[in-house]
């Protein structure tokens, strides 16, 4: 049996480990959300959801790839040399990004509460980075659940600390501090796992070192600044060309359709281990792993769209209160990107793990450029819906070029749209159907959506096992 094979069991508990990890983060960064809108409305939405995805854009830009790097070698070598080098690397680098993100807004003469937003977003930049690496470390092992526990406390932490900003009035700056806290608190239970699970490790700044380590590591560093920029730059333009509270009411959108496609990447990235081992494109089992995943994506793309379009206008009051209904109708457009955002992550950590990472970055570097010069254009005619425009185009134009380079891998595009049609279809109406409030309504869509998800999993997710016996 090949190795990949047999690593399937260790992928399926990786990604339920991912998958609890990032429902951390995300609930964190919810109630963060939901506590800024419901204190200060869409106007502080749009001083607290700029900065805040530019700190998370920036932490990951800091690594400079290093991370997804030290997950491949660390599993050959086996040593704290690189974990030391690539530590300090990122250090140095979440430094220099996160003092750029809290000077600049000063420089240009932003107003007060977005400023202080930045600022405090440049703090979370620099404690982000040094944990971000030593949380590669646990992936090079496969030992997500350290992972989780570490998210675990610095989200207990944060989460405590918001109220209190806000009963001092600190106002969006003061819930990015209170997170800016929990992380750090992150960072601390990271470093005395670190040093259990990688003796000898220290941050050790080395410049001379770290020309060789960006060599192999930027690609996949341009790889994950340019995928950060497509799914989160829009936010922080709508904020710069239109206004705070414009930024605010397309935020309350963007965020929910930002988290989703975060769940399913971690997916992704606990496949990265496995897929890393095979050599290239033509390895026989890398084809069943892309096309079973891609059937997933498919199906959980399309069902959750169809909800979402259905349940837009109650859900989004429900969560933020009065005041977004403009939100809405983004949330609803929004939603059917979302599995183009699935597959391109997939195919973006398909093509990293092999031999064809370079050409990747070299497709996202001409979607961010087109991205942005769209954005550039099109948000000060239109405003938020000029973001959406541009996202749409470009995302879905990424996708046939990605679908293009793993052709070899024959993506199932006509089977995997038709069952997720029927997915689509049978969610929305149910969810049109059912009376009462919206819980209730979303409750019904997400048991036929389980229903169907499952049943039509059984007939073409038969992974694990077809796989195992075709390789005996």
């Amino acid at each position: 049996m090949s190795e990949l094979a047999l690593s399937k069991p260790r992928v399926a508990k990786n990604a339920l480990t991912q998958v609890m990890t990032l429902g951390l983060e995300t609930a964190t960064f919810g109630v963060a959300s939901v506590a800024v809108a419901r204190t200060f409305g869409p106007r502080g939405l749009g001083a607290f959801s700029p900065a805040w995805q530019l700190a998370v854009m920036l932490s990951g830009v800091a690594l400079a790839g290093v991370d997804q790097l030290l997950i491949r070698e660390l599993n050959r070598t086996g040593g704290a040399r690189e974990l030391s080098q690539g530590l300090g690397l990122a250090s140095a680098f979440g430094l220099a990004l996160g003092g750029a993100a809290a000077i600049t807004p000063l420089v240009v003469g932003a107003e007060e509460q977005l400023a202080g937003s930045f600022a405090a977003a440049g703090a979370y930049i620099a404690v982000s980075a040094p944990a971000l690496i030593l949380r590669a470390s646990f992936h090079a092992r496969e030992r997500m659940e350290l992972e989780t526990g570490t998210i675990a406390a610095e989200s207990v932490v944060g989460l405590a600390l918001i109220p209190v900003a806000l009963a001092l009035d600190a106002g969006p700056a003061g819930v990015i501090g209170a997170l800016v806290i929990g992380r750090l608190t992150g960072l601390v239970v990271s470093i005395a796992l670190t040093r259990r699970l990688w003796p000898g490790t220290k941050l050790r700044f080395r410049p001379s070192a770290w020309r060789a380590i960006l060599h192999s590591s930027l690609p996949l560093g341009i790889a994950f600044l340019f995928t950060s920029m497509v799914l989160r730059f829009d936010i922080v333009i709508v904020g710069a060309l239109r206004s705070a509270r414009e930024a605010g009411l397309y935020a309350a959108a963007s965020v929910a359709t930002l988290a989703i496609p975060m769940a399913v990447s971690s997916l992704n990235r606990s496949l990265y281990p496995v897929l890393s081992r095979a050599d290239d494109l033509a390895h026989p089992e890398l084809g069943r792993v892309f096309r079973d995943t891609w059937r997933v994506h498919v199906h959980l793309g399309l069902g959750i769209a169809a909800g979402l379009t259905v349940v837009a206008a109650p859900g989004l009051e429900l969560v933020y209160g009065g005041g977004f209904d403009r939100s809405a109708g983004f949330l609803a457009v929004l939603a059917w990107l979302l599995p183009v955002r699935f597959l391109n992550s997939l195919c973006s950590a398909t093509l990293n793990a092999t031999s064809w990472r370079r050409r990747e970055a070299a497709f996202l570097t001409a979607t961010v450029v087109i991205n942005i010069s769209a954005m550039l254009v099109l948000v000060p005619m239109l405003g938020a819906w000029g973001a959406i425009a541009a996202a749409a185009g470009t995302e879905t134009g990424l996708l046939l070029v990605f679908v293009f380079a793993l052709r070899e891998l024959r993506p199932p595009l006509v089977r995997s749209l038709g069952e997720g049609a029927l997915i689509a279809a049978a969610v929305g109406a149910t969810s049109l159907a059912t009376p009462g409030h919206v819980l209730v309504r979303t409750a019904a869509g997400t048991v036929v959506f389980a229903a169907l998800f499952v049943t039509l999993r059984t007939t073409v997710l038969r992974h694990p096992r077809t796989l195992s016996s075709s390789t005996r």
